[in-house]
């Protein structure tokens, strides 16, 4: 959900609308709108199309027709997007507490992150390349500490559309 709509999240303009099915009726063609008053050429119906959406960042709506050989329109559907295409921002990678030392095998980092669009508990983030995992709304995760010696952890964040903004910390593993 976004501003109360059900949308899907596209970190590109390209996006592929699903037709409706349909209870009545044969499909031939359909048309589609970004605002319903200006709509596209009627083109084949098939069971989805490629749609370029307006370049800005935010909501879209799709509006899609479909009409019969006869022109009698068949069913018509919104489908909503949000065109998201700037990278989160890292604002903070730290560990608990200020350590940049441990002699267990993980330790706890805050990460703070801040975006044009995705709010908190909708982030994802890996470590090292691994898994993409949910980030916690507190931003508080626990990482592995493998090696004897200075390990570089490197983090991952992930917005709802798919962007990704790296940051890099320093731990030192006491033998």
């Amino acid at each position: 959900m976004y501003e109360g709509f059900s949308v899907y999240f596209t970190n590109t303009q390209k996006v592929i609308v699903n037709i409706p099915t349909l209870n009545n009726g044969t499909p031939s063609s359909i048309e589609y709108s970004f605002d319903g008053i200006s709509w596209s050429q009627m083109q084949q119906w098939s069971n989805s199309i490629n749609v370029l959406l307006p370049s800005s960042d935010g909501i879209k709506s799709v509006y899609v027709k479909v009409f019969d050989n006869n022109g009698v329109q068949l069913a018509q559907d919104t489908t909503y997007f949000v065109l998201d295409t700037t990278p989160p921002i890292i604002e903070s990678l730290t560990t608990q507490n200020g350590a940049d030392a441990t002699s267990t095998n993980s330790i706890n980092l805050n990460v703070q992150v801040k975006d044009n669009i995705t709010t908190a508990g909708n982030f994802e983030y890996s470590v090292n390349g691994g898994q993409e995992m949910a980030l916690p709304v507190s931003g508080q995760i626990t990482v592995p500490v493998n090696n004897s010696g200075f390990n570089s952890i490197a983090i991952n964040i992930y917005d709802q559309a798919g962007n990704m903004s790296s940051d890099s910390i320093q731990v030192f593993k006491l033998n």
